[in-house]
């Protein structure tokens, strides 16, 4: 079984052509969501992984 985590209250920043916005470093810029500070801040998702060979 598969998975991955969502943060709800933070998701990376984009500009107005779509693309993702990197600070000097080179990590990604993040900003609230509108969720932040509101109810759980992590998701979970689980999938079952099928190899289909």
């Amino acid at each position: 079984m598969k998975g991955h985590v969502q943060d709800r209250w933070w998701r990376q920043k984009k500009d107005e052509n779509g693309k993702l916005v990197f600070n000097a470093k080179g990590h990604p810029v993040r900003e609230k969501t509108e969720l932040f500070g509101q109810g759980e801040r992590y998701k979970v998702r689980y999938y079952d992984a099928e190899d289909k060979e």
